[in-house]
């Protein structure tokens, strides 16, 4: 990631967001803008991508985790990026996949790149 995407993302988040942190809803607009994939796949995970670039779990991401998170699931070493992907998985937080929390995202289709 260089220096100016992260000068013109922080630009962005802070023009959209003067509080400087999003909730769910400006979450998922603010990550649908800046992911290259289908709207219909973005739709089914933001909640849980929220969720885990929600690092203090205080119902909002400041700029400075979603930086961290964005950086890790998309450019992160294999380690880095499951354990971001385990974090999307763990429903509960309670830091374990158990077969009714896979059963359940399964169902939907979610997939991961990992």
């Amino acid at each position: 990631m260089s220096s100016d995407e992260i000068v013109s993302w922080h630009k962005q988040f802070f023009h959209d967001n003067p509080a400087g942190r999003l909730d769910r809803n400006g979450f998922r607009k603010f990550y649908c803008l800046l992911r290259r994939e289908p709207p219909e796949r973005l739709n089914d995970i933001c909640d849980h991508v929220f969720r885990a670039f929600d690092i203090d779990r205080n119902g909002y991401v400041e700029f400075g985790e979603f930086l961290l998170g964005f950086a890790i699931c998309s450019r992160g070493d294999l380690r880095a990026r499951l354990d971001y992907a385990f974090e999307c998985y763990d429903l509960d937080s309670n830091r374990y996949l158990t077969q009714g929390k896979y059963t359940k995202k399964k169902k939907k289709k979610t997939f991961f790149k990992i």
